[in-house]
């Protein structure tokens, strides 16, 4: 998705999908020590949907659900464990 953007929508969706990695990887409770290519962002979310369901690799019980809360100048996501049920 990044090569395929240009250069200031390419800029938005990096901090987009890391917002996306790192408040998933807080809400885990690993911060930036959890290694994020263990998971990745749905590709609907990829894609601009603005919420998805996450399973993180080798890490057995709930998934994760991810809120992108981006707006045109800030990049925002939540993250909390569940299903979204």
């Amino acid at each position: 998705e990044l090569s395929a953007a240009n250069n200031r929508d390419r800029l938005h969706l990096f901090f987009r999908l890391w917002t996306m990695k790192e408040a998933l990887s807080k809400a885990h409770g690993m911060g930036l020590s959890l290694d994020v290519s263990r998971f990745e962002i749905p590709q609907e979310m990829r894609a601009g949907a603005t919420s998805g369901s996450v399973r993180i690799a080798d890490m057995p019980g709930a998934g994760w659900r991810l809120e992108d809360i981006s707006t045109d100048r800030f990049a925002a996501a939540v993250a909390y464990e569940g299903d979204g049920r």
